[in-house]
């Protein structure tokens, strides 16, 4: 282990892109997939919401340039 990495310094984006490639990492072939079961059956009722119109999804650099907007976060 000779990477050090100093987190606290990284933006949320930063953060949550280093999250994802660790997570691929660990999940090259996707025999090991780490979404519990119960995960798929949430993602299909939020579908369906949006389908329906009941809610309105908007992209992660979208929210987070509104919770700015808001100060909301930093």
């Amino acid at each position: 282990m000779g990477i050090a990495i100093d987190i606290e310094g990284l933006t949320f984006e930063e953060r949550l892109e280093l999250y994802d490639k660790l997570v691929d990492s660990l999940t090259p072939d996707r025999r090991f997939d780490p979404s519990p079961a119960w995960h798929g059956e949430v993602l299909a009722v939020r579908e369906r919401l949006e389908r329906n119109g009941q809610v309105k999804y908007a992209p992660l650099d979208e929210v987070m340039d509104q919770f700015r907007r808001e100060g909301l976060c930093k």
